[in-house]
Formats: structure tokens, C-alpha cells, sequence
């Protein structure tokens, strides 16, 4: 949710009468909500629910301010020869039991070793992709087992070195994949038209945490960022409008 709040903190301290400093940590979902609940943050950004990390959501306020797509994505060499991709056989390449590219649906060329790409424990984004994507939970244990898996701390860094690898598979959110190819899921472009009449199912709300009704500072900013006028940035900066779903989750 980094470019989004980076974005929201430059447009509202230029627009508000608010001097004061706002800092945006990209720490990990899980990581942030417990910083707010240890009181180490005003705001926690996240894209799953405190109970999805784990922790307890008791006295936490959640404010949805966007919606975000997480795509599959691939190195340019299999864009080439693969549009689409099951469910089934995603889960089998991130399970271990997918390892050549010739047992994926689809694939009609010679054959070649998978490269898989994951991002770090605590991503929020790792927890949409084995949520909603593969419907299964994977440990940082058994990823580092298999020697053809690299691990990423962020989508920035995983879209970047992907644009460079050979036979590689990942996810990402989706405003960092404008310079790679999304593959569809199930035959299902990965766009927010899909994602809000449920077509497409690798999604999540953008939740902002407080602990407690926000006021002062906190609350104006809040505010600021639910405006029609920012919600358009929204939508120019890679997330879709929580005005638009027609779907809930």
C-alpha cells in the first residue's frame, strides 16, 4: 500500500493546513498491526484482517479506503508461449509438485525448469496470493526447501528481477505490474472490472487500522483520503474504488 499512502501524505500535506510530519514505514501488514497495538504507530496499513496475522482485532477501527488486485506474473520468455493458468496448476508449482514448465496446462514448447518467486513472511500480499489465489497456507520452512524458490521482500523487488529472469513465475500487486506480463487465472484477466463483480478472485480491501474512532490529525487524514477528489488518484495509481464493488468479502 506504499505508493498509495505516499502519494495520499503528499497530497494532504499539501492541501491541509496540517504541518506536522507523517511517515510511511513499509514494514509488512502483520508487522504494522502490531506496531499499532504496541502503540508505535497512529495508523496501521494492511491488506488482510488483524485475525489473518494472527493478532487480535479488540478495539481496532478499520477504515477501507481501496481495493487491490493481486496478479500472477511471469518473466518475459514465458509470456511468450503461456496466457492462462488453473488454479490446480498454480498451487502444484507453489506446493513443489509443479516443477517443469511442460506439465502446466497450456504449455506447447520445450520444456524448462520453473523459477518460483514468493514474497517474505508477513506480506500481506503473500496472504491474498495462498488465500485466494492457491487456497493454501504455505511456511516459510517448506518454500525454502526447494532450491528453484527465491524469495522477495516486496512486489517492487520480485517484478524488478523478474523483468531479467528465465522461467520464472511470481505475484504481485498490481500497481507494481506495469512493466511485466499478468497471466489470467481460470481464463480470468486480472482487472478491477473482474475484481468487483467477483470474476477475478485474488483481491483484498485496503484497510487502514486505528486503534479506537480516530481524531484530531489522525481523523482529518482519514478523511482526506475517502475524498472523491483523492479517490481518483486511486484509481490512476494501479487500485480499484471500494465505491464500485459489487462484491464483498
Amino acid at each position: 500500500m506504499q505508493p498509495l499512502l505516499t502519494k495520499a501524505v503528499s497530497e494532504f500535506q499539501s492541501d491541509s493546513e496540517f504541518k506536522g510530519t507523517i511517515t510511511v514505514s513499509d514494514v509488512g501488514s502483520a508487522q504494522g498491526i502490531a506496531d499499532l497495538m504496541d502503540n508505535q504507530a497512529d495508523i496501521a496499513a494492511s491488506d488482510i484482517s488483524p485475525t489473518q496475522t494472527g493478532l487480535d482485532e479488540t478495539g481496532l477501527v478499520d477504515h477501507q479506503i481501496a481495493v487491490l488486485a493481486v496478479a500472477v506474473v511471469v518473466s518475459p520468455d514465458i509470456s511468450a508461449s503461456l496466457t492462462n493458468i488453473s488454479v490446480s496448476d498454480l498451487r502444484g508449482i507453489y506446493t513443489g509438485a509443479i516443477t517443469d514448465w511442460t506439465q502446466v496446462a497450456g504449455w506447447k514448447v520445450a520444456g524448462m525448469p520453473i523459477s518460483v518467486y514468493y514474497q517474505r513472511a508477513g506480506s500481506g500480499i503473500r496472504t491474498v496470493f495462498e488465500t485466494y489465489g492457491i487456497m493454501t497456507a504455505l511456511s516459510d520452512q517448506q518454500l525454502a526447501s526447494y532450491s528453484s524458490f527465491s524469495v522477495f521482500d516486496s512486489s517492487a523487488t520480485l517484478t524488478k528481477a523478474l523483468q531479467g529472469a528465465k522461467g520464472a513465475i511470481g505475484y504481485a500487486a498490481m500497481p507494481f505490474c506495469s512493466e511485466v506480463t499478468m497471466l489470467q487465472v481460470e481464463g480470468v484477466q486480472p482487472s478491477y472490472e473482474n475484481v468487483y463483480t467477483g470474476k477475478y478472485k485474488i483481491w483484498a480491501c485496503q484497510h487502514l487500522y486505528t486503534k479506537g474512532e480516530p481524531t484530531g490529525p489522525v481523523k482529518s487524514f482519514l478523511d482526506f483520503l475517502s475524498n472523491e477528489d483523492f479517490q481518483e488518484s486511486v484509481a490512476e495509481i494501479g487500485y480499484g474504488l471500494i465505491s464500485e464493488m459489487k462484491v464483498s468479502r
